[in-house]
């Protein structure tokens, strides 16, 4: 197990006129790519920044954004639109390709908050009205749908099995906003492995590079925080940085491929480090 060092917040920040909602890092093509909205309106926006954070010319306009991800192998950028109800799929030139719509496939109402992808480039999306998650193919079709009815779901992220306790299986990580929990599925999301009890709301999660699981939490009344999580001491809590004054809006988080964090403010429109 790598040792664990003690991150720290770099001051350097990226302050735009475009909010910074859910981020991912793009490793092909060396860039962020974030969902938000103009600050001018509340059209929701794909925003790319190269890694020094300096805004490429196109933002692609669309309606309510919420969480993205970028797929392995394709390089694709999944998005989920909220409004539409649909996960929308772009190639890595920002060129649409298909869009995924779990409501046609299951007949169920839903919104997609959140997904994220697994290593063979299979999916899952997170429902907020519908408090379930959905398992979908790299190529869109739909697979299953979790038996637990959650709360209110706010992210999730995929534990590689090198990093899971048992070494023997991936896991998919869940946030439940509602019950100030992280909830730890089987890699099918077919069974509750474990619940780990938080004592603030999820709003985001990552993984880094070397396994530490990384928690954006809120109390919703003074901060906002960063959890550091260790999946193979059972979760233990390893450090808490409180890294902004508090504003009640959900804020993001990824790690790229030097394993530096970014944190995304949605109200202050800033990006901030940790190194």
């Amino acid at each position: 197990m790598s040792q664990y060092t003690e991150r720290k917040i770099n001051e350097e920040k990226f302050v735009s006129n475009v909010t910074v909602d859910h981020i991912t890092f793009d490793t092909a093509n060396q860039r962020y790519i974030a969902t938000g909205d103009i600050a001018s309106n509340s059209i929701g926006t794909i925003t790319c920044l190269n890694s020094k954070c300096s805004v490429f010319a196109k933002n692609i306009k669309f309606e309510c954004l919420n969480g993205l991800c970028i797929q392995p192998h394709t390089n694709n950028i999944l998005v989920c639109n909220v409004d539409s109800s649909h996960v929308t799929v772009f190639n890595e030139q920002e060129q649409l390709l298909f869009n995924v719509n779990p409501r046609e496939i299951t007949h169920e109402y839903t919104h997609p908050g959140n997904v994220e992808c697994d290593a063979d480039g299979s999916f899952a999306v997170i429902e907020y009205s519908g408090k379930k998650i959905k398992l979908f193919t790299p190529d869109g079709k739909y697979v299953r749908t979790s038996k637990k009815n959650f709360g209110y779901l706010s992210s999730i992220c995929y534990l590689n099995r090198q990093f899971s306790p048992s070494a023997s299986a991936a896991a998919v990580l869940v946030g439940n906003f509602s019950q100030k929990q992280l909830c730890v599925m089987s890699n099918d999301i077919t069974q509750l492995v474990s619940i780990v009890e938080l004592k603030d709301y999820p709003t985001d999660i990552c993984v880094d590079l070397n396994g530490y699981v990384c928690v954006v939490a809120s109390d919703l009344h003074t901060c906002n925080k960063l959890c550091i999580l260790e999946p193979r001491m059972n979760y233990a809590q390893l450090q808490i940085i409180k890294y902004s004054p508090f504003v009640n809006r959900e804020t993001g988080i990824c790690v790229n491929d030097c394993n530096e964090i970014a944190l995304g403010n949605m109200s202050l429109r800033e990006l901030r480090f940790l190194n």
